[in-house]
C-alpha cells in the first residue's frame, strides 16, 4: 500500500489522468483494473514488481479511465506516456499471478 498509492498519485499527476478513488486487493487473474465509475484496484502482488512494472501497471489502469477497452485509441493514449509499453506489456504476459 505505501508503495502503490503514492505511485498512483505521482503518475496520475505526472499524466493527467484523473481516477475517482483507488483500491489495494488480493486480485486472482488480473495485475489491476478500472471500474466503471474510474475506481483503480490494483493487484496485492503489483508490490512485489520492479518499479518500471508497477508504472505500467498503473499507468495502465490510469488509461482506461479515458478509454475503457483495449482498443487503438487506448494503446495509443497508453504509448503517449510509456512509449515503450510493448516491451513492458511482454514482461508482463511472462509474468505469472
Amino acid at each position: 500500500m505505501e508503495k502503490l498509492m503514492p505511485r498512483l498519485r505521482k503518475l496520475s499527476k505526472q499524466t493527467g489522468l484523473t481516477y475517482h478513488d483507488a483500491r489495494v486487493m488480493k486480485l486472482e487473474k488480473r495485475w489491476g483494473s478500472c471500474t466503471p465509475t474510474n475506481t483503480i484496484i490494483l493487484n496485492i502482488n503489483v508490490v512485489k514488481l520492479p518499479y518500471s512494472l508497477i508504472d505500467y501497471v498503473v499507468v495502465h489502469e490510469l488509461c482506461h479511465t479515458k478509454v475503457k477497452n483495449h482498443s487503438k485509441e487506448f494503446w495509443a493514449e497508453l504509448s503517449k506516456h510509456l512509449p515503450d509499453w510493448k516491451a513492458l506489456d511482454e514482461i508482463m504476459m511472462g509474468l505469472r499471478l
